[in-house]
């Protein structure tokens, strides 16, 4: 008796909030004229049921009967929550599942009561834990096949290796027995001693070589001494490098010259080397003490006379190179130094030639 009286009355509760509900939706404007206190609270509760223009209009009403801005931030929210309800349906239409999911938690941080965007959310990420469980599912499938490919790989490459290890004691046995012998026949010649080669056509593995020579600047013109190393025939290659420095004074003692050269030799045949230059220089004012760097680059060609006694002859470019300097100007009868620059190489072919010894 008493489980069916409390029974009713919950029914009774239900069909008085569903005709609460229904009714507030009824309320038209001309209603809330008389019951402006009730503008409000009916407003609360179309945001939190989801109804987004229900909501706005309520809102509206509020500011056209009371006259206030009280109902402004719920109106804005409302027009905000409708724009993400609009997009989360368009989008979860459209099969963007993503994007739609996005919306939707956006409208949730708004409204955390909204029944439509929190059920389209677990929809959706039940639909990601499906394709997640199915993409790890694939991804065992494929293991477990990789694993019985190598499985049969192993086997067979353990039947191949059994079967060699039998043929194999076969093959020699047959052999013995019919006394075959599988040296190929060898042509008999006579013992010869291979002529020793004269000392001039020798190579040496590892060559150690020094030398000294110059550098010639055209324009203008100047000599720059110099002195390098080198070592040829690297582990027994053809391949050589050498390195060397040279330094000198240009445009008559306007500027001091200091450089570094770096080569790479070749040995063409017998004891001619052709090589490829390139270096770094510096030429500093001899008057103001400024500098200016520069690269340069170039190819030569090394001969050793009776493999020890080197001749070197070479070409490098070199680009125009100015440094500060000064120019006596004359005025009102004094005499200025004025700043100018000065050319000290002209750029284009430098000639260079060196001579030195092979160890």
């Amino acid at each position: 008796m008493k489980a069916g009286f409390l029974r009713t009355i919950f029914v009774a509760v239900l069909l008085s909030m569903a005709c609460s509900g229904t009714w507030a939706q009824n309320k038209t404007q001309a209603y809330y004229n008389s019951h402006e206190r009730e503008i409000l609270p009916d407003a609360r509760t179309a945001f939190k049921s989801g109804d987004y223009a229900r909501t706005a209009e309520l809102c509206r009403w509020h500011y056209i009967i009371v006259g206030d801005r009280a109902a402004d931030a719920l109106r804005d929210q409302a027009e905000r929550c409708g724009q993400y309800a609009s997009r989360m349906a368009a989008l979860k239409d459209e099969g963007k599942n993503s994007e739609a999911k996005a919306a939707a938690q956006a409208l949730l941080a708004i409204n955390p009561d909204d029944l439509a965007a929190r059920k389209l959310v677990e929809e959706i990420e039940a639909l990601e834990k499906a394709e997640h469980e199915r993409e790890l599912e694939r991804q065992r499938e494929l293991e477990k096949q990789q694993e019985l490919e190598r499985q049969r790989e192993l086997e067979a490459q353990k039947v191949s290796e059994e079967t060699a290890a039998v043929e194999k004691p076969v093959e020699e046995s047959v052999k013995e027995v019919l006394d075959i012998d599988d040296t190929p026949d060898r042509p008999v010649t006579p013992s010869t001693t291979p002529a020793r080669k004269p000392a001039s056509a020798e190579v040496k593995d590892n060559q150690f070589i020094v030398k000294a020579g110059a550098t010639l600047f055209l324009k203008p013109f100047a000599i720059a001494p110099g002195a390098g190393v080198g070592l040829y025939n690297l582990g027994g290659s053809p391949v050589g490098v050498e390195a060397g420095l040279y330094f000198g004074s240009l445009a008559e003692k306007t500027a001091s010259l200091f450089g570094l050269d770096a080569a790479v030799a070749f040995r063409a045949s017998g004891n001619i080397y052709p090589k490829a230059y390139v270096g770094f220089f510096s030429c500093k004012s001899s008057v103001t003490g400024s500098g200016t760097n520069g690269l340069c680059a170039g190819a030569g060609l090394t001969f050793l006379v009776g493999g020890h006694f080197a001749v070197e002859a070479g070409l490098k470019y070199y680009p125009k190179v100015n440094v500060s300097g000064t120019t006596p100007v004359s005025t009102a009868g004094t005499t200025y130094d004025f700043p100018t620059p000065v050319e000290v190489l002209g750029g284009g072919i430098a000639p260079m030639v060196s001579i030195g010894w092979a160890f």
